[in-house]
């Protein structure tokens, strides 16, 4: 489990600089008027949007809005609850968005640019062999 650790750091941080890059699009979105004409669409949504549906960046912006929520001297002891109950949505989400991530992404780069097959499946191969190597370093409690 020494290997798995790097991968996962690395995709939280990347949801959280799409989290970021999301937050200063929207700002520039509402400060300058974009007009939906300008905008490139790829059916009926652009890039920011599909980045914004990602099950990860979802997950972690459900958090951090439940954790904001709470506020102990004026909320309730049920609005307390409800807001633990949410930010724990939040993580499952998050946990759910570490599996699907690179599903997910591919499916973004894929939608958006024209990538021919052999490189699919070269990444996908990739991906593949990657996570086996750590199933069995994990199974053989050794690094391989």
């Amino acid at each position: 489990m020494n290997t798995l650790r790097h991968p996962v750091a690395g995709i939280i941080l990347f949801a959280t600089l799409v989290s970021l890059l999301l937050i200063s699009y929207n700002g520039m979105k509402t400060a300058y008027s974009f007009e939906p004409d300008n905008e490139s669409l790829v059916n009926g949504s652009n890039i920011a949007q599909s980045l914004n549906d990602l099950t990860l960046v979802r997950g972690l912006n459900e958090t951090f809005t439940a954790i904001n929520s709470l506020s102990a001297p004026t909320s309730s002891t049920f609005d307390i609850l409800g807001g633990l109950a949410a930010a724990g949505i939040g993580v499952l989400k998050t946990i759910v968005g570490l599996v699907r991530v690179p599903d997910q992404i591919l499916g973004v780069i894929i939608e958006y640019y024209n990538i021919p097959n052999p490189v699919v499946i070269m990444f996908v191969s990739l991906l593949i062999s990657y996570v086996g190597f750590i199933l069995l370093s994990a199974y053989l409690r050794s690094r391989v």
